[in-house]
């Protein structure tokens, strides 16, 4: 079987810079697009349930 030398991967300091640039760049721009959207991570269930409720054991609340 024959061996190859492995890759080698160069990075320069002019690389660095420009990717932080263009991730400056995406930041700013998505920055202003998403101010203007209320999107909220939490769930807004208004009777939260417990863990026999949500898999059906217990009859639900009223």
């Amino acid at each position: 079987m024959l061996r190859r030398q492995p890759t080698t991967i160069k990075l320069t300091p002019e690389d660095v810079l420009s990717y932080d640039d263009e991730k400056l760049t995406v930041s700013s721009t998505s920055g202003r697009a998403g101010a203007n959207q209320n999107v909220s991570c939490e769930p807004q269930e208004a009777d939260p349930k417990s863990k026999q409720e949500r898999i059906g054991l217990v009859a639900r609340r009223s």
